[in-house]
């Protein structure tokens, strides 16, 4: 089990360091809340109806930062494990392309998730200290049962220390499936 575990884990980070998106560096804030797509499920963010047009890095506080995600569902035999494997799980990676210390400057507050005209999204918890401080990064699990292979979607919505909501999308993240 404790491989599995170990193995999971490398296979998490060395993805996810591959699966670095270009993109460009123009500010995606939201000026009001009229820009919002519909009303939300209880208890859901709403998803910005400018969401599309988000793109994977941006510039916050005069420093580059960009996204990068890692996605999959674990078919993994075993002990209550189920045949038609675990729901999907993933990472969600904001880093600063110089380097430079971020991870007390901006947090990750919320995730979503979108495949076609389906949209899945979750908020996520409190930050909890990462080595090196040039990056914030948050895992989540719970999501739908989307099959492997799929290409998703993943926009997140970032806070800074002074309330300012931004957000960065990458595209065409493959779910991987592990076992």
């Amino acid at each position: 089990m404790r491989t599995n575990i170990l193995t999971i884990t490398a296979a998490v980070t060395l993805t996810a360091a591959l699966i670095i998106a270009g993109g460009c560096r123009k500010q995606q804030r939201l000026e009001t809340e009229t820009d919002l797509e519909s009303e939300p499920a209880s208890g859901t963010e709403i998803l910005p109806a400018a969401a599309d047009s988000f793109e994977p890095a941006m510039l916050i506080g005069g420093e580059e930062v960009r996204l990068e995600a890692y996605l999959w569902r674990d078919f993994m035999p075993g002990p209550g494990a189920p045949t038609d494997g675990h729901r999907l799980r993933g990472v969600v990676r904001v880093f600063s392309v110089d380097g430079q210390r971020i991870n007390d400057e901006i947090d990750i507050e919320y995730v979503w998730l979108k495949h076609n005209d389906s949209l899945w999204g979750v908020a996520l918890p409190a930050p909890a200290p990462v080595d090196p401080p040039s990056r914030v990064e948050k895992s989540f699990a719970g999501g739908p049962e989307w099959p492997t292979g799929t290409p998703v979607a993943v926009i997140v919505k970032l806070v800074d220390r002074k309330g300012l909501t931004s957000y960065l999308r990458v595209n065409e993240v493959e779910i991987v499936k592990t076992q």
